[in-house]
Formats: C-alpha cells, structure tokens, sequence
C-alpha cells in the first residue's frame, strides 16, 4: 500500500482519489440488488460477501498507512467485521484477549507474534495470516487455498 500511495505527488491527492473511489463503490453498492452477485477479478460475489470484502480492504490499508504515523484507527464497526472475516478464513475466533487492532494486524501477518504473545499459545501460528492465502484467491489467476 505504501508503494502505491508513493505514486501520489502528495497525500491530498491520495485522500481526494481515496475518497472518489470509496464514494463510486458506495454508490454503486447502493443500486446493486441485496441478492444480487459481482464480477471482479476473475470471481463472482455476492453483494453483501463484496462489501465485506471492500470493507476489509479499506480497513486493513488503512492500518497500513498509519504505520509510524498518527492518526484516526478505522471505525470501531469496520475493525469489528474485519476480525469477524479473519475469524471465518481461520475457522475460529482470534484470541479474544486481543483488542480488534492487534487482532487484526495479526490475522493478516503485519504484526509478528511473540512466544509470550496469548495468540501462540491458542495456536495462531499456523493459519495467521489469514489473508496471506486470500490475497492470492482472489487474484486473476485462482490458485487452490491450502487445506488444513
């Protein structure tokens, strides 16, 4: 994400098309039947399985951007339905002593974890990052996701 935010001659120009972008998807979510299904990247989604996903994007670079910087965290909603997606591709919930950040870093591998760290002693070692695999579906060319 940084290296694509580096293209801008300055981070105005970034938000600006950030917002255009996110304005464009929300309109056209808006029009698109509840039951209704999306082409993209060479896979078809539902509705509301492609707002989730859009939303889990957003969320997670927008983690990435603040990296060394301040700055507002996601909404408290948003970073909720991420870590309910992480939980999903994991097949179980993400430590719940973790807070919804963390936890999020974690699950898509921008957080190492330590041994002391509770997530190692549930067993996180092993599926994190849950996006990892995902990343890697949902691109053009669809590879089989390792079975666990």
């Amino acid at each position: 994400m940084r290296v694509a935010a580096s293209a801008y001659s300055s981070p105005d120009q970034l938000v600006e098309h950030w917002q255009e972008t996110a304005g464009a998807v929300v309109r056209a979510v808006a029009a698109a039947p509840p039951d209704g299904r999306v082409a993209t990247q060479g896979h078809v989604l539902t509705v509301p399985d492609f707002v989730s996903t859009l939303l889990v994007e957003a969320t997670v670079h927008h983690l990435d951007l603040l990296v060394g910087l301040e700055g507002p965290l996601p909404a408290a909603g948003a970073l909720a339905v991420t870590r309910r997606v992480l939980d999903g591709l994991l097949g179980q919930p993400l430590p719940a002593e973790w807070d919804d950040v963390p936890a999020v870093l974690a699950g898509t591998g921008r957080r190492a974890l330590d041994p002391a760290d509770p997530g190692v002693a549930w067993g996180v070692r092993g599926p994190v990052p849950a996006l990892r695999v995902t990343r890697h579906f949902l691109c053009d060319t669809p590879v089989n996701p390792p079975t666990r």
